[in-house]
């Protein structure tokens, strides 16, 4: 990775990291799984995020497993099946 430029507005503009943290850090929205809970801790910019646990990695898994079992009965992708607000979970009523 190349050292990032603090242009104004940017997410390196406003970060309290230095620019070797912020080069090891990438936004969130970069991730290759966009899971409807988060899977691992991500950083506003005011601290290095720790990386990503044992029990996360295994949650991570099992969203992805069960995604991709609920989409192929429905005929759909596991990204198509976790973007329907029916896939995400519900708060229970009282």
């Amino acid at each position: 990775m190349s050292t990032p430029e603090r242009l104004p507005g940017s997410r390196e503009e406003d970060a309290w990291l230095s620019d070797g943290q912020l080069e090891r850090c990438a936004p969130a929205e970069a991730e290759p799984f966009q899971a409807p809970v988060p899977t691992r801790m991500v950083s506003n910019g005011e601290y290095m995020p720790h990386p990503q646990t044992g029990k996360q990695k295994h949650v991570e898994m099992r969203v992805k497993e069960i995604a991709d079992s609920a989409a192929k009965k429905l005929g759909i992708t596991r990204r198509q099946f976790l973007q329907v607000r029916v896939a995400w979970p519900r708060p229970s009523s009282r």
